[in-house]
């Protein structure tokens, strides 16, 4: 009931008016525990939390009973439950100090443990989690903001990712993802991997799989759930836990031997198995059938590389992430030989080829729980081991490298060089009418090498800018060279500059002499000229581009 502040009259908790003295009452709700005053429809104190009478409370050790619009350490407010697992469950949330933005919150709680040595292991790695998250700086990982403890549970704030997982993003498709799209996610992750392996200590993620990637609306992907990753230690012989997902953990993360960042190249090599063919690796573990044999459309070239990538002897692996991503650009740009190394787990497929793939069995949008694992071929079964205590949330702060191709100072440094060579050779006239030809592909390379906006045109503008500097005057028009340029840059945005392979090269040389025939009426003489440089500088951009790559990267 409410009671009018005026005339102490007692009115129903819905009522707005007094029914006696018709004054205006307050709609508020008082907090039992620190007396903050709270919206009427209010469920929990937007101070302390604490539940309001009336409101539901949440059951004690539980998670996931977080009621939208409730308020969470007096500063997130809840909007919804995204995924409830069995120790965990993860919400969406706004931050009223800094509105506007959606964060995740992951809920962890212990309750569910009886085993104190169990207990403590849960608890170190969501600890850990935290820890290494706020340590590492990367396009590809989700960024910590806010980790702290509050009615017996333990909450980790990061960045939100609307989007889908790639374990939904193929179980809702119903079948596999093209071999294209695949490339460009494998080069991706390769590029995230190389960096957590690159920081030093290396960071081994241990549990890379379709569900613990997500994709953002903007095609960005994340790695989440850090919980089983951990810092490398050289020496040790082998594991002290057994942690990792059934069929897409390495042989050594059942004990065998010390995980290394070959474990995580296995995982990838899975995931990306799964991917091209919709076959989850968790049905036989250990045993990857041909990719070509589940799904003709996959190129021989990048079968062999995820051949390599799932052998169950780490010594026939790729040696590192960078080594199995320059053999899946070189996979992406053309027919080239990669041999696969024995030992890749090539059984027969549990189904012909062609019939849609099964769908994975449910899963959580939740930190998922790790099951008991299979035992591998060979291998016994580990001893148990109590975990060690928890550690210390006062990590030391990773010194991870710049993930150097997608840097700023990269960008700047191949379009200068490039455009600097533009320049020299077009004061040299030694070239003479095969300039445009050269000028063209060295654009073309800046593209290839660089694969972000505006390296081409930037590159293929130098000379005419040049040109206005010193007040000499230009050999083609303004009209002419930005009606080609311009529909060359927007072919490779709509590609989201991935398609560097000869026939898209080609192509948008074409739309460009398309543009400046359309735009600034050529001669169909002149067109043909122009139509044979570009063919040819774009052919030559891609030899030289490749072979940059190889290099460089």
């Amino acid at each position: 009931m409410k009671t009018c502040p005026a005339c102490g009259a007692d009115n129903r908790d819905t009522a707005l008016f007094c029914r006696r003295c018709s004054r205006r009452l307050v709609s508020e709700r008082r907090c039992p525990s620190c007396g903050r005053a709270n919206p009427a429809d209010a469920q929990f104190c937007n101070k302390c939390s604490t539940p309001l009478a009336g409101g539901v409370a949440p059951t004690p050790g539980l998670t996931g009973q977080l009621a939208p619009q409730s308020l969470l350490a007096g500063r997130y407010r809840i909007l919804r439950r995204v995924g409830q697992g069995g120790m965990g469950a993860v919400y969406e949330a706004e931050d009223l100090r800094l509105p506007g933005k959606q964060w995740a919150i992951k809920e962890m709680s212990d309750a569910a443990l009886t085993d104190p040595a169990d207990r403590a292991a849960a608890l170190q790695a969501f600890h850990q989690e935290a820890d290494l998250l706020a340590a590492l700086d990367h396009a590809n990982l989700p960024k910590v903001t806010d980790f702290f403890e509050a009615d017996g549970k333990h909450y980790l704030v990061m960045e939100f990712v609307d989007g889908q997982t790639l374990d939904e993003l193929v179980v809702g498709a119903g079948r596999p993802l093209p071999p294209e799209t695949v490339l460009a996610l494998g080069v991706d992750l390769c590029r995230v991997l190389e960096y957590l392996h690159g920081c030093r200590p290396p960071i081994i993620f241990r549990d890379l799989k379709p569900a613990n990637i997500m994709i953002g609306r903007d095609g960005t992907i994340k790695l989440i759930d850090f919980g089983i990753a951990r810092l490398f230690s050289p020496g040790k012989s082998r594991d002290t836990t057994t942690l990792g997902t059934p069929g897409y953990a390495a042989p050594e993360q059942y004990g065998k031997g010390q995980t290394d960042a070959r474990s995580d190249l296995y995982a990838l090599g899975a995931t990306l198995h799964f991917l091209l063919t919709g076959r989850d690796p968790a049905d036989e573990p250990f045993k990857f059938p041909p990719a070509r044999r589940l799904n003709p459309a996959v190129p021989a070239e990048l079968e062999a590389v995820v051949a390599r990538a799932v052998a169950n002897n780490a010594d026939e692996r790729w040696p590192s992430a960078r080594d199995m991503r320059r053999a899946l650009t070189r996979a992406a740009a053309g027919p080239v030989a990669v041999a696969a190394q024995p030992g890749a787990g090539a059984s027969p497929a549990r189904r012909p080829a062609g019939v849609s793939p099964a769908a994975p069995p449910p899963r959580s949008a939740s930190p998922p729980a790790r099951p008991r694992p299979p035992q591998p071929p060979a291998a016994r079964s580990p001893v148990r081991q109590t975990p060690p205590p928890p550690r210390s949330r006062s990590l030391p702060r990773a010194a991870p490298p710049a993930d150097w191709p997608t840097t700023g100072l990269f960008y700047g440094l191949v379009v200068f060089i490039l455009a600097v060579a533009n320049v020299l050779l077009y004061e040299a006239g030694f070239l003479g009418d095969l300039f445009p030809l050269v000028w063209f592909a060295l654009s073309m390379v800046a593209g290839y090498l660089v694969r972000q906006t505006g390296a081409i045109a930037l590159t293929w503008l130098s000379v005419p800018l040049y040109n206005t500097l010193v007040g000499q005057a230009n050999d083609l028009s303004w009209t002419l060279m930005l009606s080609l340029i311009v529909p060359v840059e927007l072919f490779f945005l709509w590609s989201r500059y991935r398609l560097y392979t000869p026939i898209a090269m080609l192509a948008a040389g074409a739309l460009g002499v398309l543009g400046a025939w359309v735009v600034a009426d050529l001669a169909l003489d002149d067109v043909v000229l122009l139509g044979a440089a570009v063919g040819v500088g774009s052919l030559l951009a891609y030899v030289v581009g490749r072979w940059l790559v190889s290099v460089l990267m």
